[in-house]
């Protein structure tokens, strides 16, 4: 209301987002009644690994997967003296994708270089309509006073790029990765090694670390937001949490050996 643009349309967005968190499948059958019913995130790990190493060999190869498909059955078996391993490993499972899963340039032209992306569209919206990008592409975007990249809307003719960007994903986090030379690429690439390490620590030492604290552990990368530098400084509080939480779990031992 104070910015004056759009209030009632922004209002309402609002008003069935808090729906959508409440009944998904309702608001999702108003919104479209014709299309077809969203398939639900499963809730068996061997499902869920099925799901996500069909979708990390899509978004780099087979090779890459089965880094993630080793690390969550690894945990499964070191975390094989829990009583609820099972959940465990399901939130591990699918954080570890996440953090996998970053949304770089090639990933980006990959989802908008499917067809799909076009036909949802058309099903989802009426007549003639024009499509603009807004995209701060780091090699050569402006920067803000902060230091911050500018975005810059693109007309549709961007698009006859993303194709051929696609198929160079080859090069993500090789030596010939131009995109991965950013500060953010690398600590993207640096967040998957370091969570695996740090909830592998964790079990290893399971006298030290509770069940309670080993789910906020797994469950840090929750926290990771946004691109840019809105995504930088909440890698940096993930390191931070983490730290507490580990400095207070060996304290509180020590205290207690003392």
């Amino acid at each position: 209301e104070l910015n004056g643009v759009a209030t009632q349309a922004n209002k309402e967005a609002f008003l069935w987002g808090r729906y959508a968190a409440i009944d998904e499948a309702t608001v999702t059958e108003r919104a479209n009644p014709n299309k077809p019913e969203l398939k639900r995130d499963t809730t068996s790990l061997f499902d869920i690994l099925d799901d996500r190493i069909k979708r990390l060999t899509r978004y780099q190869n087979y090779a890459y997967a089965q880094r993630y498909e080793n690390a969550v059955q690894r945990m499964h078996k070191q975390n094989e003296s829990r009583e609820n391993k099972q959940s465990l490993s399901i939130s591990f499972a699918r954080h570890l994708f996440d953090l996998m899963a970053y949304k770089d340039e090639y990933e980006i032209a990959r989802m908008y270089a499917d067809p799909a992306f076009l036909k949802n569209l058309r099903d989802t919206f009426d007549g003639n309509f024009k499509i603009r990008f807004n995209l701060a592409p780091p090699l050569f975007s402006k920067r803000d006073q902060k230091g911050h990249l500018i975005k810059t809307e693109y007309r549709c003719w961007i698009r006859y790029l993303f194709k051929p960007l696609a198929k160079l994903k080859f090069l993500r986090g090789s030596a010939l990765d131009l995109f991965g030379k950013t500060d953010e690429r690398k600590k993207e690439r640096q967040l998957v090694t370091d969570y695996i390490n740090m909830v592998e620590e964790s079990l290893a030492g399971s006298e030290t670390f509770t069940t309670d604290a080993l789910k906020e552990i797994i469950a840090l990368p929750s926290q990771i937001r946004g691109y840019g530098h809105v995504k930088l400084e909440s890698i940096d509080r993930f390191y931070a949490r983490w730290g507490q939480i580990r400095r207070k779990l060996y304290e509180g031992t020590r205290q207690t050996t003392a």
